[in-house]
């Protein structure tokens, strides 16, 4: 009975997502030279709109942004513009505003920022204030795009995880041996059920557990959020992946979910190309 309440306990529901955005995309220049990444088009919409668009669809409504100085442009889109929405109706294009009133009501946005390039650890930091007490969040980073027509969107599948055990899930596609070193890689210690045993942050091939690779799409429970905010920077850096690390160290319990449907990591051109592709064939 108490192992049970202790899961009732943590499996609060999940009301707030967290989007980290406040990265240079240097992978992008010079595109992202005066234009954020997460704003670059793919097919009719940018980036960020469609990891927006799957965390209200999985009925999550408070969105809290991590971004820079330098990434504020970001929130003028998710924000409303009185001006411009005055002029539209004046101009009775009410379809063209219809669609901006859906962006800026879409969720609660919340928006903070990084001060310093710290690493995506000290990112999610500067968001923990403003998550309610106790509950887990979804993180989602701004590169990694997945479609699956039909079936549950990314947010969905690990929420659907994520409700069987109350633990932290890892969303996983296996890539090329080659390319465990742009990723982080897990090992499973139960396949069958899921279970990761470790997790090794861009191992080179030779000394990668597997090749299935995080691909920046999370649930981290409160106890993995506490781990986080007691972390320090260490050497200017404070990395997620090391803090599940740790975690799993402690023989906690780490889920992961092989992603179904089509993926494009959005943060380099090939992807950001190949993703406007679908996009449009699935449009039309």
């Amino acid at each position: 009975m108490k192992d049970l309440m202790v899961k009732i306990i943590r499996m609060k529901n999940i009301t707030t997502a967290i989007i980290p955005v406040a990265g240079l995309g240097t992978r992008l220049l010079p595109l992202t030279k005066s234009v954020p990444k997460e704003l670059l088009p793919v097919y009719d919409k940018p980036v960020i709109q469609y990891i927006v668009d799957e965390v209200v669809q999985a009925g999550i409504k408070k969105i809290i942004f991590v971004i820079s100085a330098e990434k504020e442009s970001i929130r003028d889109y998710f924000l409303p513009n009185e001006k411009l929405n005055k002029m539209l109706a004046e101009r009775q294009k009410s379809d063209i505003l219809s669609v901006l009133q859906t962006v800026e009501t879409a969720a609660e946005f919340q928006f903070v920022f990084q001060s310093h390039p710290y690493g995506d650890g000290h990112a999610l930091q500067q968001a923990l204030p403003f998550v309610p007490e106790g509950e887990s969040v979804v993180v989602l980073f701004g590169d990694d795009l997945v479609d699956n027509p039909g079936g549950q969107n990314a947010v969905e599948q690990l929420m659907e995880q994520y409700e069987k055990q109350a633990s932290p899930v890892l969303l996983l596609q296996e890539v090329p041996l080659a390319d465990t070193v742009r990723y982080g890689i897990v090992d499973w210690e139960d396949a069958q059920n899921r279970k990761i045993k470790q997790l090794v942050e861009k191992p080179i091939p030779a000394e990668a557990p597997s090749n299935l690779a995080v691909i920046g799409k999370y649930i981290l429970t409160a106890d993995v959020l506490q781990a986080l905010a007691n972390a320090t920077v260490t050497d200017g850096e404070l990395r997620l992946a090391d803090i599940l690390s740790e975690y799993l160290s402690n023989k906690k319990d780490v889920f992961g979910v092989p992603v179904r449907g089509v993926r494009f990591d959005t943060g380099q051109i090939k992807g950001l190309v190949e993703a406007s592709h679908h996009f449009f064939v699935q449009g039309n």
